[in-house]
């Protein structure tokens, strides 16, 4: 199920408005200096405002009334958005990248919640790229990706400032379907529980899945 229609269920959204409010009630009350230095994020000149990168978009973060919008004034941040940024904000170790790359199932938590990132990530990403997975090369572009050495196709996107994403696709042969994974720096603990991660890979991946090439025809 997709992030966004989750939000349907109005007992739920309001579970996730609580959640959300409290998290911004600890960012508040913390060293936020320190908090940016440690996510990567940085303050505003005048100090009451985050100024965050999120998925190839400035975010500003208002400081210490939170609330969280696009930079540049254009369109709306859901709330999904905006509790990973609060949660990342608020969770950030300042962790460095550690050079070895893990699954969900490595993350805490991870095989528990495992088949619901399934069904939320991977499972999508073969439907639309399995068959032709040049597209998750140009799609990630949009996204600030750049092509990695995994897989038959693999692209490695910064999601946040300490936090990549590496979505990985196999093509497949008449022995084996189509397969595709997401992967991450083992650091990502230190910035974002189970849960939020997979929020993370399943925006990433309607994303992803939205791009329409508008030159396919021509190649």
């Amino acid at each position: 199920m997709a992030y966004d229609s989750i939000l349907r269920d109005s007992t739920k959204q309001d579970n996730y408005e609580t959640a959300y409010r409290l998290a911004c009630d600890e960012l508040a009350r913390m060293d936020i200096e320190k908090q940016c230095e440690k996510a990567g994020a940085r303050l505003t000149d005048q100090g009451k405002g985050i100024i965050l990168r999120f998925l190839n978009r400035d975010h500003l973060i208002s400081y210490p009334d939170i609330e969280v919008s696009f930079q540049d004034g254009e369109g709306e941040v859901t709330l999904w958005e905006k509790i990973v940024i609060i949660h990342y904000l608020v969770t950030a170790k300042g962790t460095k990248p550690a050079g070895e790359l893990i699954s969900y199932k490595q993350v805490p938590d991870g095989r528990l919640y495992y088949p619901n990132f399934v069904n939320r990530t991977t499972r999508p990403l073969i439907k639309v790229f399995g068959k032709d997975p040049s597209l998750l090369l140009e799609a990630a572009g949009l996204l600030g990706g750049t092509p990695s050495d995994y897989g038959d196709y693999a692209v490695t996107i910064p999601a946040l400032p300490r936090v990549a994403v590496t979505t990985i696709i196999w093509t497949g042969d008449d022995e084996f379907p189509p397969d595709a994974n997401m992967i991450f720096d083992a650091n990502i603990v230190d910035y974002l529980p189970a849960e939020d991660i997979t929020v993370l890979c399943n925006m990433i991946a309607l994303k992803l899945m939205k791009y329409q090439p508008t030159t396919k025809g021509n190649k």
